[in-house]
């Protein structure tokens, strides 16, 4: 089953007449997705309709009621059960247009700093007038034309559910965007992707009663009993405060659980930095990182290990895991670029023509001996005889096109399912490169994970 890229969280209170158009335009969209239903106490027969067409549906369809609480906490409902990256906050009476999930996306999985997006509306079945003016404070406003990732939304803690919300001037949909903001960038995209209705007695509807614009100002005519008494503003203050405590929060819960990893790769950037290579030391911490904490079983494989550098930070990993050695392959000869001439002539090669002493000595003095299986040969004659499953495959030898393709395909055979693979040198080196961006082109196969520094990782799907 793929899973769902984005979550459509939709509160419903006696919405059946809107139901099938929404679970349509859902079924429309070009990515994978799921609707969650929360009904809100209805008293048509909503809830029975979308347990009716959540059977139906070839697209994931959860329905869950609860007792009357508003749409605020209906959402909030759905926030908690979602689980895709992403999440919209869609009325049932509102249609995403087909490609409304994929542009979106597209921005977001493109724009790793933007917290949200939106985009424009079209309005449909307007029973009155909506000038420029006011259609803008539509689109600023409502949720159904904002997509976020799911995690800040939880962040958050949701939308605010105060009593005071519940009344006529409402509110809680433009606070929570705007909480949105201490998080990240919120960004719209240039295209009309939602058509969104507008019903006589909605909040909005009583925001253009009330509402005039003037010198480039919305100007309020009229306050709610809400607004009179002092509740919506205590109720606004009371969930920012809220916010803004779970925002501490987790900034200070992040540097708790950071500041061990920092400590440590600066413990280990000094211990190895003497070992001599072409790794650097974000991108052997990261190799450590996996080694330590992949959690499959297996062995774990280096293709290429020329002076020790990558291998001290692996079988560091190995060791911390206390299950796997690590097994590193290389001739010890050296790549084509090591040789006189080469584009990094190596001393030790032109002198002796092996690097495997200095290799020795590197493991030995870091006591990782007992961690360290050496095969020396080329990697084509090393995996003669190999029978084991592989948890974590590293390639780092010769960085031309073919061999890095003949490196792959000679050791992932063994490779477990979801067992990881990492190229060194991407984005700097042709060859690998442009074989690892190949395997990005099966995605039944191999999961691309990302670049981190110069190291390239996939996963192995069963």
């Amino acid at each position: 089953m793929v899973e769902p890229r984005i979550s459509f969280v939709v509160p419903c209170h006696n919405g059946s007449q809107y139901l099938d158009d929404c679970v349509r335009s859902l079924q429309a969209q070009e990515v994978p997705c799921e609707m969650i239903l929360v009904d809100d106490q209805s008293t048509d027969d909503s809830y029975e309709r979308a347990r009716k067409r959540a059977v139906e549906s070839a697209m994931p369809i959860l329905v869950v009621s609860q007792k009357n609480a508003g749409p605020a906490a209906a959402r909030n409902v759905g926030l908690r059960t979602a689980s895709a990256p992403y999440v919209c906050f869609l009325d049932v009476d509102d249609r995403p247009l087909p490609n409304f999930a994929s542009a979106i996306l597209g921005h977001l999985d493109a724009n790793p700093g933007l917290v949200a997006i939106y985009s424009h509306i079209e309005l449909v079945n307007s029973h009155r007038p909506v000038a420029d003016w006011q259609k803008d404070a539509i689109e600023n406003s409502i949720p159904s034309n904002l997509v976020v990732r799911t995690d800040i939304a939880r962040r958050i803690g949701g939308f605010p559910v105060h009593p005071a919300f519940r009344g006529r001037a409402a509110g809680e949909d433009i606070l929570f965007r705007e909480q949105l903001e201490i998080w990240g960038k919120v960004a719209r995209v240039n295209l009309v992707l939602l058509q969104h209705t507008i019903r006589p007695g909605s909040h909005f509807d009583y925001f253009m009663d009330r509402a005039t614009f003037q010198d480039g100002k919305i100007i309020i005519n009229e306050s709610s009993k809400e607004e009179l008494d002092g509740s919506l503003e205590r109720a606004r203050a009371e969930y920012k405060q809220l916010v803004g405590r779970r925002t501490v929060d987790h900034v200070l819960d992040q540097l708790r659980a950071e500041l061990p990893a920092s400590a440590k790769f600066l413990e280990m950037a000094q211990r190895f930095e003497s070992v001599q290579g072409f790794l650097n030391p974000l991108e052997g911490f990261a190799l450590y990182w996996l080694a330590s904490r992949w959690p499959i079983d297996g062995a774990t494989v280096e293709i290429g290990s020329f002076k020790g550098r990558s291998t001290c930070w692996i079988a560091t990993g190995c060791k911390e895991q206390g299950k796997s050695k690590l097994t590193a392959v290389d001739p010890f000869t050296g790549s084509p670029e090591h040789q006189a001439g080469g584009s990094h002539p190596d001393p030790d090669i032109i002198r002796t023509g092996s690097t495997l002493q200095v290799f020795q000595h590197n493991i030995q003095r870091h006591q990782l001996n007992d961690w360290v299986i050496p095969r020396v040969g080329r990697s084509a004659d090393a995996v003669l005889g190999w029978n084991e499953r592989i948890r974590m495959l590293f390639i780092d030898g010769d960085h031309s096109y073919e061999e890095t393709a003949r490196d792959f395909h000679t050791w992932t055979p063994f490779v477990g399912n979801y067992g990881i693979v990492a190229f060194h040198d991407v984005n700097t080196w042709p060859g690998v490169t442009q074989f690892f961006n190949e395997l990005g082109r099966y995605p039944g196969q191999w999961k691309p994970l990302g670049v981190f520094q110069t190291v390239g990782l996939i996963v192995k799907l069963p």
